[in-house]
């Protein structure tokens, strides 16, 4: 036979059979190289293969992308005992809580849009927070700090039926609720510390 089919296993045996050139076979060195240049063949055939073909997750993107799903600057939501975060006003929201909110939804989510909330205590703090009802959270649980002018954030993202919990930090000093006062500057002397309070 004059050909070798390089596209199958099967091939690296026929063509060792088929290593004869007329009555004569072949020597064993050619026997060899047969075998190497056919192996060789199918590793090119499967590189070349692989390269042109792309990961799962492009391969079922649509032609055109639709229109992405981050934006804004931090929004802030209006305090009101039901909360509806609208997921539209960008990526990131930031709750004052002024009281207890008992029930909360997100409106106008995007699949695959990531979304952080800020959740704050006033100078009150103690107030509670109610999740809305298709946020998953890791552990089933999210309870909001207490103590006064503290925040919680929370970052999830929208599989197209449930927010689902990436991540969450606790404790976080608000600097906007803090009383202002002047910061020493700073200075590159290793031998200077901060004044004590």
């Amino acid at each position: 036979m004059d050909r070798f089919e390089f596209c199958r296993m099967d091939s690296i045996v026929s063509a060792a059979e088929e290593a004869k050139v007329g009555n004569i076979v072949a020597s064993r060195s050619s026997y060899y190289s047969v075998i190497l240049l056919t192996l060789t063949a199918l590793a090119l055939g499967w590189v070349l293969a692989y390269r042109q073909t792309p990961p799962p997750a492009v391969r079922n993107l649509p032609a055109e992308s639709p229109a992405p799903v981050v934006s804004g600057a931090m929004a802030t939501a209006a305090f009101g005992d039901s909360i509806i975060f609208n997921a539209a006003a960008g990526n990131s929201i930031k709750l004052t809580l002024q009281g207890d909110v008992a029930t909360s939804s997100i409106a106008n989510p995007r699949n695959g849009q990531f979304l952080m909330l800020l959740i704050c205590q006033d100078e009150a703090g103690a107030h509670r927070m109610s999740w809305p009802s298709n946020v998953m959270l890791a552990g089933g649980v999210l309870t909001v700090s207490e103590e006064p002018l503290l925040c919680d954030s929370l970052t999830m993202v929208y599989d197209g039926t449930f927010w689902m919990e990436t991540a969450r930090a606790q404790q976080i000093a608000d600097p906007q609720g803090m009383a202002s006062e002047p910061l020493e500057p700073l200075t590159d002397d290793p031998t200077r510390r901060p004044s004590p309070e």
